[in-house]
């Protein structure tokens, strides 16, 4: 348990060297890391990170530590110690091992249930006995790296069930696995960072939060013996506490891209190993993972979108300027580009891109300022229809955000209009039902 871990006594180091001696503790849900370091090394990491997170890594025992991302809380300065709190997102613990003699390791996300939305199978062995389990082989078999490639890793995901009966119930788990075998040498700490790329990979298609598994398998050679010997890594992953988690149906199933799952997973590790797309993972995670609704969600997309254009569509967005004769290039600029280069999926006539695009920005604009004077008086004002105004442009924003998201990993477009149906039978339907009462079908 990584609770095993608070109030343990570790030197943890930076990756020029640093060591900063403290413990872990957990004040509330997250794990924090306090300690005190000589002031110059203090001051040294502030500099070079220019407050940026950065990694640590220690040993303690026969275990390794590893701190992928953190960053400095509060700090105390007394003569020449530091005294500092570090906020870690990641922590991984677990034992020490050759990573050279490693054959795979796996681990569990339990959010894709959402993902393979299946039936359970039924049984036709009687179970006499009154408590025992039952592990089938996998419901679902698929690699997410083609076989024999020159890729890094082989990836499998597969989807187990096990069946448990007792004296007064019989339940039934589901097991959804993920297992890498690596066809190269590679340093601990990499996993951690593949399991992150992993798990964003299914947040983007499912357009819902994943979190980090808390344990990861790994299976290694021995010296001693002819079988794999396995280990466990342990994983905390502060962030999960920080999503506002609401349960939705996923916007892409198994079943939907089985065909076409190694060619959309080439094309986010090339799409998460670019540089430049970093703030924009950051971007698209905020946007998927923290759902806040109304303004703050509201604004998350529409700078997400912004972010997107400035990257991708920066030519294009000024030959849109050009030709409006616009002096600058506004936000409604930006979204007329990016609703004409994806109209395929709207089928919006010339007039209402205009439309559409300038309540957008209109909106995004007054919600970043809120500039009363171009307010209404309180007794103008519909509340009623001004909440079904904010809630169809969130509605429409968040859809053309999951095109956007899609094509970058070049989901095929049929499969692109089945999740924007599934997220019209989320949001617009219920809004329809909210507004107007229930469709005359439905009556």
């Amino acid at each position: 348990m990584m609770e095993d871990w608070l109030g343990r006594i570790v030197d943890l180091h930076t990756n020029s060297g640093i060591t900063i001696t403290g413990y872990f503790v957990k004040p509330k849900d997250n794990i924090w890391f306090t300690g005190e370091m000589d002031i110059v090394d203090y001051r040294t990491i502030s500099q070079d990170e220019n407050d940026a997170a950065f990694s640590l890594n220690g040993i303690k025992g026969d275990s390794v530590i590893q701190i992928d991302s953190a960053v400095f809380g509060n700090v105390t300065v007394d003569e020449n110690i530091a005294y500092v709190n570090i906020l870690p997102f990641e922590i991984l613990i677990g034992a020490k091992f050759d990573p050279a003699k490693i054959l795979s390791y796996s681990f569990s996300l339990p959010e894709l249930d959402n993902f393979f939305f299946q039936n359970i199978v039924s049984i036709n062995t009687c179970i006499s006995d009154l408590s025992h389990s039952i592990s089938l082989k996998p419901m679902v078999s698929s690699m997410l790296t083609e076989s024999g490639s020159d890729s890094s890793v082989e990836i499998y995901l597969n989807r187990f069930y096990q069946f448990q009966d007792s004296r007064n119930t019989f339940t039934i788990r589901s097991d959804n696995r993920i297992i890498v075998e690596p066809n190269t040498e590679f340093e601990i700490n990499e996993i951690i960072q593949f399991v992150a790329c992993i798990t964003h990979f299914f947040s983007f298609i499912l357009m819902e939060h994943v979190n980090l598994p808390s344990e990861v398998h790994v299976f290694f050679e021995s010296d001693s013996v002819d079988y794999p010997e396995s280990t466990q890594l342990l994983i905390n992953d502060n962030r999960r506490y920080y999503t506002q988690y609401k349960k939705e149906p996923a916007k892409i199933l198994f079943s939907d891209i089985k065909e076409y799952v190694v060619p959309i997973w080439a094309n986010w590790v090339q799409f998460w190993n670019r540089k430049k797309n970093q703030p924009l993972i950051k971007l698209y995670s905020d946007v998927i993972s923290y759902k806040s609704v109304g303004s703050n969600r509201y604004l998350n997309i529409c700078h997400a979108l912004e972010h997107y254009s400035r990257i991708y569509r920066e030519k294009e967005a000024e030959k849109v300027r050009k030709e409006k004769g616009e002096e600058y290039l506004s936000l409604c600029i930006r979204f007329i580009d990016l609703i004409r280069a994806f109209n395929d999926f709207f089928d919006l006539k010339e007039k209402e891109i205009e439309l559409i695009s300038g309540k957008l920005a209109k909106k995004r604009n007054y919600l970043s300022h809120y500039n009363y004077g171009k307010s209404k008086p309180a007794t103008e004002i519909n509340h009623f229809e001004e909440m079904r105004i904010e809630y169809d442009l969130e509605n429409f924003a968040f859809r053309l955000f999951m095109v956007v998201v899609y094509n970058e990993l070049q989901v095929p477009k049929e499969i692109i209009e089945i999740a924007l149906s599934r997220s019209e039978n989320t949001f617009t339907s219920t809004l329809e039902q909210m507004f107007n009462g229930p469709r005359e079908e439905e009556e």
